[in-house]
């Protein structure tokens, strides 16, 4: 029985780090996201601009 408790307590030990690196990967890939978003409302806002400018 002793020998069953390890096994479980070391499975479990290893989902605790897969969550773990799930979670540490979901955090990578938004604020890669969020970079994306920001560079991509700056090229939106020079593109606003420059139509202003060559309207007026």
């Amino acid at each position: 029985a002793r020998r069953m408790n390890t096994l479980m307590e070391q499975q479990m030990e290893a989902d605790v780090e897969d969550r773990r690196l799930d979670r540490e990967e979901r955090r990578e890939e938004r604020m890669a996201q969020q970079q994306f978003n920001d560079s991509f409302l700056d090229v939106l806002r020079s593109l606003v601009s420059a139509v202003e400018k060559s309207t007026t």
